[in-house]
């Protein structure tokens, strides 16, 4: 869910994946799937955030020229 702001109600940062612990129990899950679901989730978020800044940085330079554009007219 997202607020007005675009901000996300529910934030997770990669570091947060890889430094969560899970409890084992007697009929847990196998603990190295665990990790390696939680290497490969970490991994694909910090690809999507980098993505993210790179698309952010691209909307505010279009902006600029787009600004630009139109007081030329």
């Amino acid at each position: 869910m997202s607020n007005p702001d675009g901000q996300d109600a529910f934030h997770l940062t990669p570091l947060d994946i890889r430094k969560q612990e899970f409890r084992r129990s007697l009929r847990g899950y196998e603990p190295v799937g665990v990790e390696d679901f939680r290497v490969r989730v970490a991994d694909a978020l910090e690809r999507v955030i980098r993505e993210r800044s790179v698309l952010e940085e691209r909307l505010s330079a279009l902006t600029d020229q787009l600004r630009v554009f139109r007081e030329r007219e």
